[in-house]
């Protein structure tokens, strides 16, 4: 989690209970999906912006 700066693991678990609520997530064998289509293109943009600045 240090390495994309995402916080405490309590913050970032907290998130993803929250996520998962709202049906945007879904917990997959110990993983987290993105079940939400527009989402999960949205992330994949902003993973490339980010890529460009390391």
């Amino acid at each position: 989690m240090q390495k994309h700066n995402l916080g405490a693991a309590s913050t970032v678990s907290t998130a993803l209970k929250a996520l998962e609520k709202l049906e945007l997530v879904i917990k997959d064998e110990g993983s987290y999906l993105v079940h939400e289509v527009q989402l999960a293109r949205w992330m994949a943009s902003l993973e490339h912006l980010y890529c460009r600045y390391l």
